[in-house]
């Protein structure tokens, strides 16, 4: 009966123990560069399809948001309340993020402002690089991110 137990026991720590390793680190999971297949603004899609984010390691991100336009910045994950928050150089935005698995999907997370969302898929390369960008598509607005409610 005793041996009985035990094994109970055993096999009950090992499911736990399995669970808490299978259980994925949104934080490490988002690293690396994800190409955004899709966007939409108010539910109108947008972009030319090779648009990119880059997550680091080191909370650094990179991103092509639109055609010539490449910006630096950092970004948080709480990964409780499931929401990245980006800063770059025109501010800062908070989305909800999905992840799952080599699919990321970011929400802005209030109706306040520009309603976007982002589909995107895990990569190994750039999608496009700076010197691939065709000249005639440079000469979109330089608008990035916009800065979240107060509050905040």
């Amino acid at each position: 009966m005793i041996a009985k137990i035990k094994f109970a026991l055993l096999a009950t720590l090992m499911i736990t123990v399995l669970a808490a390793c299978s259980k994925q680190d949104d934080k490490k999971a988002i690293i690396g560069i994800w190409h955004v297949t899709k966007q939409t603004v108010h539910g109108a899609v947008v972009g030319d399809g090779k648009d990119w984010i880059e997550f680091k390691g080191d909370g650094s991100c990179n991103t092509r948001p639109r055609p010539g336009g490449y910006e630096s910045g950092t970004y948080t994950i709480d990964d409780t309340k499931k929401t990245v928050q980006m800063r770059g150089q025109g501010g800062g935005i908070v989305y909800n993020y999905f992840l799952d698995g080599d699919s990321l999907r970011l929400e802005t997370t209030t109706t306040e402002t520009e309603r976007a969302a982002l589909y995107a898929v895990r990569t190994d390369k750039y999608p496009i690089t700076a010197d691939q960008e065709p000249l005639e598509d440079l000469d979109e607005p330089d608008v990035i991110m916009t800065p979240p409610p107060a509050g905040n």
